[in-house]
């Protein structure tokens, strides 16, 4: 009887241990970095995605994650390779390309950050509003709305630029 008992102890332990270690996958590390990002915790976050990304380097949300986390924390370039990664499995990705192309605009790659401007404006609209203003160095203040006007489902874009002095 107590071999038994010895024998179930040891097997409950053990599979306490396994399933530890299966949690330890690539989505585990994806859900702890998505919770230290949420708790503007940039480093940990970081971390967390980038062992999400080294058990599985396909898991293309991961990247789009750990874009936001760079940018946050100042990485502009890394942020920048981490959008064009996801991207080029999520093209139609609003979010990531508008992400992008402020980016790109932001490093004065004005022809290819155009481009994903005028991507945005082909896809179809969402039901948000999403207005962004920045200046730029060389002074030039920038205007971005993207909205779904109530009586039509077609896209609208609003980009303005003004010339500050």
């Amino acid at each position: 009887m107590v071999f038994i008992r010895i024998c179930c102890l040891t097997a409950f332990v053990l599979s306490g241990s396994l399933l530890a270690q299966e949690r330890r996958t690539a989505q585990y590390y994806f859900e702890k970095g998505e919770a230290a990002a949420t708790a503007h915790s940039y480093k940990t976050a970081l971390a967390h995605f980038n062992e999400c990304l080294r058990l599985e380097p396909y898991f293309m949300q991961a990247y789009f994650s750990r874009a936001q986390v760079r940018e946050a924390m100042g990485d502009k370039q890394g942020a920048l390779t981490d959008y064009n990664i996801f991207l080029e499995r999520n093209p139609e990705n609003k979010e990531a390309l508008l992400s992008r192309a402020v980016s790109r605009f932001e490093f004065g790659q004005w022809a290819v950050a155009k481009e994903d401007f005028l991507a945005l404006l082909k896809l179809p609209a969402g039901g948000e509003t999403n207005t962004i203003f920045f200046q730029t160095q060389r002074g030039m203040r920038v205007r971005v709305e993207r909205s779904r006007p109530a009586t039509t489902y077609a896209p609208c874009f609003t980009i303005t630029s003004a010339r500050l002095n």
